[in-house]
């Protein structure tokens, strides 16, 4: 061969000069083609293809477990929109891996920014009242992510969550819930109007 009678030199040029394209795969669920692979699962988590969405919720939930995928998937806003739009579905197991990814985004600054300021954490706090006991767990979750921050504090209060969130104390069942429930209630006693609010609640 040609190649084998080559300087190491000419042995390396030799190499980075060949073009061999890979081509985009048929699906998105590939850890390996950046930007453009979050573009086209935005598209791609809006159909009605179930399994698909499964499957691509199930990439995302373990993406988001990095910041900087996270900051990648972000540049893409229907993606944000798809996956909170997966939070209201019937089905609990996208469902619940929707809140999975929605409780990561907030515990990432990026994410924390786009949902304080896209005014999400109201879909959030729909979910306490889920009847998947992990959703309610992902819920409680994100929002102790965001309360962490002042700017997030003042987020949740404004949401109106802790008039919920008293409302909880008597109604939630489960032992593990109710104590996120009681420490969040503390997370957020000292934001500027809670006070307030809990004096009137």
């Amino acid at each position: 061969l040609m190649e084998a009678q080559l300087s190491t030199d000419r042995n390396i040029a030799y190499h980075r000069n060949q073009r061999n394209p890979d081509k985009f795969p048929p699906h998105t669920l590939t850890f390996a083609y950046g930007d453009w692979k979050y573009g086209k699962i935005s598209h791609e988590l809006g159909t009605l293809d179930h399994t698909l969405r499964r499957k691509i919720l199930i990439e995302l939930q373990d993406d988001f477990h990095r910041g900087d995928f996270i900051i990648e998937a972000l540049k893409h806003p229907i993606l944000l929109a798809e996956l909170l739009k997966v939070l209201s579905e019937k089905d609990d197991e996208r469902r619940t891996l929707g809140s999975s990814c929605i409780m990561l985004l907030c515990n990432n600054q990026k994410g924390r920014e786009q949902l304080v300021e896209g005014k999400h954490i109201g879909a959030i706090r729909t979910l306490f009242d889920d009847d998947i006991v992990e959703i309610r767990r992902n819920a409680y979750w994100g929002m102790l992510y965001l309360s962490e921050y002042t700017f997030g504090k003042e987020a949740i209060v404004e949401a109106e969550v802790l008039q919920v969130l008293v409302e909880k104390l008597l109604f939630e069942m489960e032992e593990e819930i109710l104590i996120l429930v009681l420490k969040l209630l503390a997370g957020l006693s000292n934001a500027e109007k809670a006070p307030v609010i809990l004096l009137k609640t």
